[in-house]
């Protein structure tokens, strides 16, 4: 009986370890959602607004829309767009072409360091041709007015 017991008790301690002393420490914690409730307000609308051949994709990562070649992101140019994200990306469902990039503006736009970010960002869509459209962030959307920005837009990139 007493092999019994010991091994027992050496079970328990060995899942107790392992439950609770081998767990990496980390200062992270889950997100409740994705997006802030004024994105979220503004994905609702968005949704309404684009043709069903149209897909959206959420805070999308800057490099995973535009890149450079590997010795220009070695040089630090990588680093400028791989910590970046665009709020929407409006792509084709059946090719996944990318159609519009949209970034919602709300206060934090209004910061120094985030206009400094935004002109960057204004910079970068030009030059790389990637169709782009700012809008402000509001209490409410009116949809016939943020498809027929989208429409415009869209036109004006081809």
């Amino acid at each position: 009986m007493a092999p019994t017991i010991f091994i027992l008790i050496a079970a328990l301690i060995i899942v107790l370890v392992s439950i609770y002393g081998f767990r990496p420490k980390y200062p992270y914690e889950a997100k409740k959602s994705l997006l802030t409730k004024a994105e979220f307000d503004f994905y609702k609308i968005l949704k309404q607004a684009v043709p069903p051949n149209i897909s959206i994709a959420p805070k999308v990562r800057l490099a995973d829309i535009v890149t450079c070649s590997d010795a220009d992101w070695s040089r630090g140019y990588g680093s400028k767009i791989s910590s970046k994200h665009i709020d929407f990306v409006l792509y084709d469902t059946m090719t996944a072409n990318i159609i519009l990039t949209i970034e919602l503006d709300d206060a934090s736009h209004n910061r120094p360091e985030r206009k400094k970010r935004d002109q960057f960002l204004n910079e970068l869509m030009v030059v790389t041709k990637v169709p782009f459209l700012r809008i402000p962030s509001a209490l409410n959307y009116d949809k016939a007015e943020i498809k027929l920005m989208i429409e415009d837009s869209i036109n004006n990139a081809k």
